[in-house]
């Protein structure tokens, strides 16, 4: 009776012992998938999931996974190509609009200088507002196609933030002073240094100086700090909080702006991005705020 007790013992001692290390490798084997899942949804790869374990039901859930990551992979090798497509039509079909609006924008000058009557030159004067209105919004359409649906590649040189901001500043003087608008400016002694694209970086800065302009009233206050951070502030005027939300949003604009198209800040905060910088809006005080960020990289001097 009790070489029967112990021979059961250990028997079931050896059933433990036997279930004890499938279940670890089974662990070890779900532990696998579940990281090999988790890598190939976040990186650009062709390999499936592969395990070590011999488990029918653990293979079988390898291969439905596999099934899986094959169906995803072909969605968005579509989804790539047709957004590259699109890409590819939009620049193209701006770039078509260009032309033709150029010559009708000088057609309309020429013709309004030809002697008309006061209905006939009136209604010139419409024309001529609306198609600049096409010709503004053709060129943010190519300059926004451009820079943020198929970027150039970028040519990054070591840059002062405080030299950029003071010659695209300067640029614009004289419009200011027709607007009645004298920016207060605020910057540090000493070159603020980044590796940034400077054709990049010209265009955000003369975006945002465009957007105060059309929706900043007479005051403009730029700051820039040793850090990077550059600040544009306005007054809000009728700005609501959700307004500042949807500020970056293509195509979306404020009932001030009537000449605006919209794209002016998307397209800097693309470009900042791809600069690996942030550009972001809130209001403050009756105060519109745009923070433009560039944090220092390794070897940058602040």
């Amino acid at each position: 009776m009790q070489e029967w007790l112990c021979g059961l013992t250990a028997a079931l001692a050896g059933i433990t012992v036997g279930l004890a290390v499938k279940l670890f490798l089974m662990k070890k084997s779900l532990r696998e998938i579940r990281q090999g899942l988790e890598e190939r949804l976040n990186q650009e790869t062709n390999t499936l999931l592969d395990t070590a374990s011999r488990d029918r039901d653990l293979l079988a859930l390898q291969e439905a996974l596999n099934d899986q990551l094959r169906k995803l992979r072909e969605q968005r090798q579509r989804y790539q190509q047709g957004d590259q497509q699109l890409k590819q039509s939009l620049t193209q079909i701006t770039h078509d609009l260009r032309t033709p609006l150029t010559a009708i924008c000088g057609y309309l000058q020429l013709a309004e200088a030809e002697p008309a009557s006061p209905r006939l030159k009136q209604i010139l004067a419409i024309l001529s507002e609306r198609a600049q209105t096409l010709k503004r919004l053709s060129e943010q359409l190519f300059h926004y196609s451009v820079a943020v649906c198929d970027p150039p590649k970028a040519v990054r040189q070591l840059i002062d933030l405080r030299a950029a901001l003071e010659k695209n500043l300067a640029a614009v003087v004289g419009f200011f002073e027709k607007q009645g608008l004298c920016p207060q400016v605020t910057m540090p002694d000493v070159p603020v240094w980044r590796t940034l694209d400077p054709k990049a970086l010209d265009r955000i800065l003369q975006n945002l100086l465009d957007n105060a302009v059309k929706y900043g009233g007479s005051e403009l206050t730029v700051k820039l700090d040793a850090e990077g951070r550059m600040e544009w502030i306005n007054s809000a005027g009728s700005l609501r909080p959700v307004d500042v939300e949807k500020l970056f949003d293509r195509y979306y604009t404020v009932n001030t702006g009537r000449q605006a198209t919209g794209l002016g800040l998307t397209i800097a905060k693309g470009l900042a991005e791809q600069q690996g910088g942030t550009l972001q809006g809130e209001l403050r005080g009756g105060h519109l705020i745009l923070t433009l960020s560039f944090p220092p990289e390794r070897g940058e001097l602040g």
